[in-house]
């Protein structure tokens, strides 16, 4: 309804407010043992049920999206206020491949 182009469910997911214009979270870097990864960072309402969110990576557009625990990386933290950080990368460093895609699929079991 806000017209900003994100998904009601994606703006439930994430706590945001559908009859305000938002933003999805932006990828950033990460830095574990391994090196840097292109992450999702986000901070969601933790009381969110019904709905699943999967992160997602391909090196190459159109072909396959990867979501196996080898291919992509989760944390959660509750911040103890009602909301969690969630973490989501892609285990591939980023020096170790050409071009790497992440993105945030929402869904309804």
């Amino acid at each position: 309804p806000d017209l900003d182009g994100l998904a009601n469910l994606l703006e439930y997911a994430l706590g945001l407010d559908p009859s305000t214009p938002s933003t999805a979270p932006a990828a950033q870097k990460f830095i574990d043992g391994t090196g840097a990864h292109l992450a999702l960072i986000f901070t969601r309402p933790n009381d969110r049920t019904g709905i699943t969110l999967t992160g997602q990576v391909t090196g190459t557009p159109g072909s396959a999206w990867l979501s196996g625990a080898a291919d992509v990386g989760q944390s959660v933290q509750p911040n103890g206020d009602g909301t969690e950080t969630v973490t989501i990368w892609d285990k591939t460093p980023i020096t170790g491949a050409a071009q790497r895609f992440l993105r945030l699929r929402v869904t309804q079991p």
